[in-house]
């Protein structure tokens, strides 16, 4: 009986799967977003705003921008700025014109970036201040 016993572990055995299963683990890549301004002390009829976007550090083209200006708390004086839109390049930098016409002195203004891909929007931000005396 003992030798019977020892036969069937030993068929039972045999059949046990020996290799290793590893999880495989794979993430999300990495999007973002960034934003600048050409420069932040403004004092003509307009100014450049940009915007980048990337997957895990590369480039991401063809993404529509846009960039929404805001008066800052802070700014006692505020007039209407527009928005402006503009699509990324292949360097994955997109960029459009912000009309200032009917800014006011002294105005700081944020801006935000917003790029739209599948779907989702990705943000960021940046700032200006019109003839300022900085």
């Amino acid at each position: 009986m003992l030798a019977a016993l020892v036969l069937w572990v030993a068929a039972v055995t045999s059949q046990v799967d020996h290799r290793v299963y590893l999880p495989v683990v794979s993430r999300a890549p990495q999007i973002e977003a960034s934003a600048w301004v050409q420069n932040t002390l403004v004092s003509g009829p307009s100014v450049t705003i940009f915007g980048r976007i990337t997957r895990d550090g590369a480039a991401i083209p063809e993404v529509p921008m846009s960039a929404v200006p805001e008066c800052a708390p802070w700014s006692p004086f505020c007039g209407p700025i527009p928005p402006c839109y503009g699509v990324t390049g292949h360097d994955g930098v997109g960029h459009c014109q912000l009309d200032l016409s009917h800014a006011k002195k002294n105005q700081t203004t944020i801006v935000t970036v917003t790029m739209t891909m599948d779907g989702r929007p990705y943000r960021a931000q940046t700032e200006f201040c019109f003839r300022c005396n900085r």
